[in-house]
């Protein structure tokens, strides 16, 4: 299940204990996932090159930091699914998606189904 496999709003990221120096982007990952996120903008929080910290993130992470960031997205999306009645729409942008339409492709192509199946599945 998605939610247990991807990492939580709040929770550290196995690898951050070998490579502190990305504590800033980690840190602004989980506090601003709902808000567009560049590798620039978070390779500067950290004070690296673009090129050097996507190569950190992924060596101490295991995915890039635009996977990892869709991954807390779709986390989020998978787990307010099941524990609200919030609207796809509501969801979408409360996670950081665009628009409900890629939330839904995303999610179905993650998933294997898309949200509000999810959802029924999971009985909301």
């Amino acid at each position: 299940m998605l939610i247990a496999a991807a990492p939580a709003a709040g929770a550290a990221p196995r690898g951050l204990e070998r490579e502190p120096e990305l504590q800033p982007a980690l840190s602004a990952i989980r506090e601003r996932y709902r808000q567009p996120l560049s590798n620039a903008w978070l390779a500067r929080s950290c004070g690296l090159s673009v090129d050097h910290f996507i190569k950190i993130f992924r060596n101490s992470i295991g995915q890039t930091p635009a996977q990892y960031i869709l991954e807390l997205r779709l986390s989020q999306a998978a787990q307010k699914l099941i524990t609200t009645d919030d609207s796809i729409d509501a969801i979408a942008d409360g996670c950081g998606f665009p628009n409900r339409y890629y939330l839904s492709r995303v999610f179905a192509k993650r998933m294997g189904s898309p949200p509000a199946a999810y959802r029924k599945r999971a009985g909301r």
